[in-house]
């Protein structure tokens, strides 16, 4: 039985690897979001369009959404909540996707805040490097 944690926020930034100019996004989402909801999440906010098969690396386990003719996954990713990882302030996991090309994404937890019940989550924040 899961322990019963409070709703948080966690605030993730997302960068794509070995792209020059940096490629990257800022993203809010609740902390019972599932594995799934992120890639969604991601898929929505890089401006992919969720053609190819995708895994998650998160502390040396992968996960991924399963899809039919495709070879299974690890991990239920449906089931596996953020805060089942309670990752840490900094701490940072993998996403990859388009196995062909390998694009790989850097995702690090930069912090939590509160639930802000009057907002809508997931939401994301693009801020370009200047």
């Amino acid at each position: 039985m899961k322990l019963s944690l409070e709703v948080e926020i966690c605030q993730l930034r997302v960068y794509l690897r070995e792209i020059s100019p940096t490629i990257w996004r800022r993203l809010l989402l609740r902390s019972d979001s599932t594995i799934t909801d992120l890639h969604y999440t991601l898929q929505i906010a890089m401006g992919w369009t969720d053609f190819h098969l995708h895994q998650f690396i998160i502390r040396g386990k992968r996960y991924g959404v399963s899809r039919t003719g495709s070879i299974g996954s690890a991990g239920d990713s449906d089931q596996v909540q953020l805060s089942d990882f309670r990752f840490r302030r900094h701490e940072r996991f993998l996403y990859e996707c388009d196995f062909g090309n390998l694009w790989q994404h850097e995702i690090r937890l930069e912090e939590t805040h509160p639930l802000n019940a009057k907002k809508t989550y997931p939401c994301s924040r693009h801020e370009q490097r200047r």
